[in-house]
């Protein structure tokens, strides 16, 4: 394990196996990629060295990276990038929580480590050194998305208390956007400042307008981690289904279950139906045999989020896989996803759930915001810790809240594009009358659902949620009738803003 202690972008001194060795002063970035060369197959941690008193050598000391992984940690309330960037990011979770392991590409010169091997490959692609928080930014946003797993991790630096520190400069920020979004958000800033903070920032866009986009470093980062050899045979599985009226689908599904190579351990049903005189529609869960302990409620209570709960009471297995009713997968499907589980040393995946012949767009395993819960799975110490919350019920969201739930518990999402999903999108099924809102009778209608607004007061940023409504707003115009438009949708958007609020304050 290699230091690097820094200070205004320069290196102050280096150290392995807590001896300082020799080194020429320079660029802490170009000390990093030079100390990769000479020490391959070693960890290099930063620190500034105002933090090294506080350097936790003991947690650092117990590591083990075996995946291409970058570790951080900022120790002030506001990230790097300032906070102006949410008014055009709305798919990154720029809202770190800062007491637990958190899956974020917000990465800061106070601390971290980074493997020399990944600096190797980053190396060999443009990156702008001149500033360390910028690179560090640069390279997480560049390629976590092909592999590399990116956090804020807390127990790098001993307790310290939160403060405000200096963010980027308008300057710095405009340079990254450009750098690293597509065109579109980069006059988008620009509009949304004068929008929102009156504010006409028409130096840094400049500045910044003539800056070439940098691309995700299209390098395969994390493939080569299948590789391990892994043992599976002690791994045990629940499989939580909740259906309504598809009884047949849900069949072919138990059978794909049934010629598993790895066979779940329970099968856990909970079959929907409003209709308190109805029977079960599921008469081949008794009257056939299947390898698996089949655990049925029926009830009349409808909803996925409650059915979900109540098949969470039931876990007894050491990973949980949500699923649809009505999906197909091949017979080394469990076999395969446990295998990258294990080889990842993942908490929770979500698996590639495509149409018949809808093409992937993404090819490679990395961090994801998104959580699906028909195609996920997930330790169950962690799922047993937190349950869907039925304000969401028969709205949409219920997914987000529920993977940004795990992601406060200190786990990330990994999505997996292999193996594969197949969604069947039965025609028939779920609720036949329309569901019953609190604003089901109210005026002025709710728009969006005030569920996507809900989550947006959870999780999001100020200045995302401000984005959110501009980007909205735009979709939704009708450019014949421009101002009628806008004070519709602003209408329909205090509607969903009350009730957002109110489901939030029940």
């Amino acid at each position: 394990m290699i230091f690097v202690f820094h200070k205004n972008n320069k290196v102050v001194k280096v150290t392995q196996n807590y001896l300082e060795i020799s080194f020429e002063k320079m660029e802490v970035v170009n000390a990093l990629f030079l100390l990769a060369k000479k020490h391959k197959k070693e960890h290099i941690v930063w620190c500034h060295i105002d933090f090294e008193p506080d350097l936790n050598y003991n947690f650092i000391a117990a590591l083990s990276l075996s995946n291409p992984t970058i570790l951080s940690y900022n120790p002030y309330l506001n990230n790097y990038l300032n906070s102006k960037l949410g008014y055009i990011d709305q798919n990154s979770i720029l809202k770190v929580n800062k007491k637990v392991r958190f899956q974020t590409w917000q990465m800061h010169e106070s601390v971290g480590i980074i493997s020399s091997d990944l600096l190797l490959k980053i190396e060999k692609h443009d990156t702008d050194t001149t500033n360390f928080n910028y690179f560090l930014n640069a390279i997480a946003n560049r390629t976590f998305m092909n592999g590399v797993l990116c956090y804020s991790e807390p127990q790098l630096l001993n307790n310290l208390a939160l403060n405000t520190s200096a963010s980027s400069t308008d300057k710095e920020l405009f340079k990254f956007v450009k750098q690293h979004y597509n065109l579109k958000w980069f006059f988008l800033l620009f509009f949304s400042v004068f929008l929102f903070e009156r504010k006409i920032l028409l130096l840094p866009f400049l500045q910044a307008l003539f800056y070439k986009r940098k691309p995700i470093i299209k390098e395969d980062f994390i493939s080569e981690v299948f590789e391990k050899n892994v043992t599976i045979s002690n791994c045990s599985i629940d499989v939580v289904i909740p259906t309504i009226g598809r009884a047949s689908y849900l069949k072919d599904f138990l059978v794909d279950l049934k010629q598993q190579e790895v066979l779940p351990n329970s099968v856990i049903i909970v079959e929907q139906n409003p209709n308190v005189t109805a029977e079960s529609e599921l008469s081949y869960l008794s009257n056939e045999t299947w390898p698996f302990k089949i655990i049925h409620q029926f009830i009349s209570q409808t909803g996925a989020c409650h059915a979900r709960n109540l098949a969470l009471q039931e876990i007894s297995s050491e990973w949980v896989f949500f699923s649809d009713d009505d999906i197909r997968i091949a017979p080394d499907f469990l076999k395969k996803a446990v295998q990258k589980i294990k080889c990842l040393e993942a908490n929770a995946v979500l698996f590639s759930c495509l149409l018949k012949n809808q093409k992937a767009t993404f090819l490679l395993p990395h961090q994801t915001a998104v959580f699906g819960s028909g195609c996920t799975m997930v330790k169950a110490e962690f799922a047993s810790k937190i349950n869907f919350d039925t304000k969401y019920e028969f709205c949409f969201g219920e997914d987000t809240d529920y993977g940004m739930k795990l992601k406060h518990l200190g786990t990330d999402v990994i999505y997996l594009p292999q193996p594969e999903i197949l969604h069947i999108k039965a025609p028939i099924g779920g609720f036949r009358t329309p569901p019953k809102y609190l604003w089901s009778e109210a005026v002025i209608q709710p728009k969006p659902s005030p569920t996507i607004l809900l989550n947006l007061l959870r999780y999001a940023t100020p200045e995302q949620q401000k984005g959110y409504k501009m980007v909205y707003f735009m979709k939704s115009l009708n450019w014949k009738q421009p101002i009628q438009s806008i004070k519709e949708n602003q209408a329909h958007w205090k509607s969903s803003l009350f009730w957002a609020n109110k489901l939030e304050n029940m």
